[in-house]
C-alpha cells in the first residue's frame, strides 16, 4: 500500500495543527501526521521544510506550506474549489 501523498507535520495539542487536520479529515483526504516535537523540529531536514522550525507544516508532494491559515485556503481551493468552503467573493472570503 502506497503512502498518502499528503503529509502534516506537527503535534498534537497545537491548535494550528488542530485546524489543518481537521480540515483534511473533513475533506476526506488520505494523510499521514508526522508527529514534531520540538526536539524535531530542531533538526535540519525539519528546517529545510520550514526555516523558522514552526508547526504545522504540509507537503503534498512537492509543495510545502508552513501556515495553518495557508494551508487551510490551499485544501479548500485545491481539494473542494467546488464547494461553499471558501468563497470566490473577496469579502467573504475575507471574512471567512
Amino acid at each position: 500500500m502506497s503512502q498518502p501523498a499528503i503529509t502534516l507535520h506537527g503535534i498534537e495539542l497545537s491548535g494550528h495543527t488542530h485546524r489543518a487536520e481537521l480540515m483534511l479529515r473533513m475533506l476526506g483526504l488520505p494523510f499521514r501526521f508526522s508527529p514534531a516535537p520540538a526536539d524535531v523540529r530542531r533538526t535540519e531536514a525539519f528546517l529545510k521544510l520550514n526555516p523558522l522550525g514552526q508547526i504545522p507544516v504540509l507537503e503534498d508532494g512537492d509543495l510545502v506550506l508552513c501556515d495553518s491559515n495557508a494551508i487551510l485556503v490551499y485544501l479548500a481551493k485545491r481539494y473542494a474549489s467546488e464547494s461553499n468552503w471558501l468563497p470566490d467573493e473577496p469579502v467573504a472570503a475575507a471574512q471567512v
